[in-house]
This record gives structure tokens, sequence and C-alpha cells, in this order.
């Protein structure tokens, strides 16, 4: 027990006798015991056990953001934020925009007919906008967020599909922070039975670490890169704001990134 036997030869103290061997015992330190007992992958299980906190406290947060959609929460909001993706999305954003008495909606990578279509219908009076050149969740949080201070927004809803609204009320926090905004969110759609099972709400999972990526590459500058396959990369990078009044169509070039 912490300890190793060396021999070593004495001389007898009878003449002509043979030499005899005495064992000679030293003692270990302890530091190099604990050195022999470590795990020789240690490093691969803390990080192997890093990750599986990080999916844990992602499915957590997920399933609260989910449970939360189903309890029915009372929506207040200056402004109405809703992301391109389902078409479903678009009168959704109208439908609770008329619930609140909304001053604004905000549209970021929509369909410009069914956003004419949806104000067309809508019987309130609020000031319409599209934000355009955003292709993915956190390009719409990126550009949206500057509108709203622009506007003096202090309140928003985010509409989104209910699978999408975890990831997306993340990234649109996560760039809101020192915005001053109270952000909500509403779901386009009823969250089906047994959600946690859909294949489009454990798609997200992956997607969500993908954003954080982009997000990191925005911090260093690239603001347009990954592009999602289907979109034709620009050589400007403009972001288009129109204001839909009437029927009619007015643009105008911002200068903040995409």
């Amino acid at each position: 027990m912490g300890s190793r036997a060396r021999s070593v030869s004495r001389p007898s103290c009878c003449p002509g006798s043979q030499m005899k061997k005495v064992p000679v015992i030293h003692d270990v330190p302890a530091r190099d015991r604990l050195k022999k007992r470590r795990p020789r992958f240690l490093p691969a299980w803390i990080l192997l056990t890093g990750i599986a906190v990080a999916i844990a406290c992602q499915a957590l947060y997920f399933s609260w953001i989910v449970m939360a959609i189903r309890g029915n929460r009372p929506l207040i909001g200056d402004a109405v934020v809703v992301y391109g993706g389902d078409p479903s999305r678009i009168p959704a954003g109208f439908r609770v925009a008329e619930e609140v008495s909304a001053r604004w909606i905000v549209f970021s990578g929509s369909d410009d007919a069914a956003i004419r279509e949806g104000r067309r219908r809508m019987t309130g009076r609020c000031s319409v906008q599209v934000v355009g050149g955003a292709y993915t969740t956190d390009q719409n949080a990126r550009t949206v967020v500057p509108v709203l201070k622009k506007a003096g927004v202090k309140s928003a809803i985010l509409v989104t599909s209910w699978y999408h609204l975890p990831r997306a009320y993340f990234l649109t926090r996560l760039y809101a922070i020192g915005s001053g905004i109270e952000w909500s969110y509403a779901s386009a759609e009823p969250v089906p039975a047994k959600w946690w099972r859909r294949p489009e709400f454990l798609r997200e999972f992956p997607r969500f670490w993908g954003s954080l990526f982009r997000v990191g590459l925005s911090l260093v500058g690239v603001h347009n890169w990954p592009r999602p396959s289907g979109f034709k990369v620009c050589a400007e990078t403009f972001n288009v704001q129109r204001k839909i009044k009437n029927g009619r169509v007015r643009c105008q070039v911002l200068t903040f990134y995409i």
C-alpha cells in the first residue's frame, strides 16, 4: 500500500558465508500515487460532460418556451415582429397586432404580396414595415432590433411558428440586450399534441447551435456567411425597409448591415 520494496545485498557476519539480500522499503510520495491513479482520458470526460449539460439546458429552455405558449399568457406590446418562413406567420402577425392594438408591425424576410393582402384585411390602423435582406433567424433578429430602436418601441411581441419560437426568441433577446425593449412572444399556430416528438421541433436543436455560430461570425465582421442555399449572393449589403400605406410600397435604403 503506497510503498515500493527494493532488495539490496548485505554481507553476513560470518566469514565465508554467502551474501544475503535484505529488502529495503522506500515510501512513494502521495502526489506520485495520485498521478498514477489519474484517468488517462479525463479531458475527454470533461468535454462530454459539458456537452451533455449544454444539451440538457437547451432541452429545458425549449420546453419552457413551448409550455409557456400553451399557457395563454396575456400579450402587451407597442409593436409586433414577424419573422419570415412559414406563410401562416403573416396573418397571425396581423391578428396579434389587432388584438393588442399595436402601433407597428415589422416583418423580416416575408413575402410582400401576402403582407399587402393582410394589410388590406386589417381593420385597425398601424404602421407596417418590411425589413429585407435577412435569410436566417439571426439575421432577422440582427436587422429588426435597430428598426425598433429607431422607432422608439418600448415593448414588442415576437410572432413566429411554435417550434421556431425558442430559437428565434433567444436570438432576438440576445441582439436586443441594452435596447430597453421588453419582449414577449406568440405562436402563429396552436402547439400540437406530443410536440416534443415532432420532427420540426427536433430539427431546431442543431439549428440553434448553427445560429450561435453565425452570431460568432457577426462579431468578427462576417455578416452574410454562410448564406442558405436557394438565395442569391448580393454584392451590396443593403437593408431595404418598405412602408406599405394605401396599397403603395415606398422603399428606403438603410445603412445597417444584414
